[in-house]
């Protein structure tokens, strides 16, 4: 609950603009989310990121990214 209302938010934040930037922001925004996922389930910290996010139900924050620029047109 924490992450989705403080975290995410600042991760987010004007993502349809900056949907563009170099690969290596992507990446490090995406590490923010993978490195919190084991601290919320208190799985290992070398689980599979696939196997986090079918346990918690999360979307990449590129699919989510995705789904703000189809909301916007």
């Amino acid at each position: 609950m924490i992450y989705f209302m403080y975290i995410r938010p600042t991760l987010e934040y004007g993502d349809v603009i900056w949907d563009g930037c170099a690969q290596a922001d992507v990446a490090l925004l995406q590490g923010i989310q993978l490195t919190l996922a084991p601290v919320v389930t208190g799985a290992n910290c070398r689980t599979s990121h696939v196997l986090l996010y079918n346990y918690i139900g999360w979307e990449t924050l590129a699919r989510h990214r995705d789904k703000h620029r189809l909301r916007l047109l």
